[in-house]
């Protein structure tokens, strides 16, 4: 029997097997260049994931303070998780800010304007 532990040694051992193949693959003309630029574009993302952190913290806090009613919101893990997954798109400006009663209408709907500003924009502006 594999214990837990075991098993998700093993799930990330596959996704490291198949990353390394695409690695491998590097070394086809037709296949490597876009390896190529694919390493430039997670290279370029390290870069500013320390600044990308420090904004993702930030707003999982905000929010977590000011949408604390939605479940989406309300343990700060699952507030950081839900902006993390806002960063990339995903902001679902319905299920939160129309149709529901706010605490603070005004404040909830500037800070998302500042997150959709500086998130999606200007970080995704950043990357390219």
């Amino acid at each position: 029997v594999i214990s837990d532990v075991q098993w998700q040694i093993g799930v990330f051992s596959v996704f490291v097997a198949w990353m390394n193949l695409i690695m491998f693959l590097r070394k086809f003309p037709k296949i490597g260049v876009y390896i190529v630029m694919f390493t430039k574009v997670l290279i370029t993302f390290l870069q500013i994931s320390v600044i990308l952190l420090i904004f993702l913290v930030a707003f999982a806090l905000s929010f977590n303070m000011i949408l604390d009613r939605f479940t989406a919101f309300h343990p700060i893990p699952h507030s950081v998780m839900k902006i993390f997954v806002m960063m990339t798109g995903e902001l679902e400006y319905d299920n939160y800010f129309v149709d529901n009663t706010l605490f603070y209408p005004e404040a909830s709907n500037a800070l998302f304007i500042c997150f959709v500003i500086i998130v999606p924009i200007i970080f995704m502006n950043l990357l390219v």
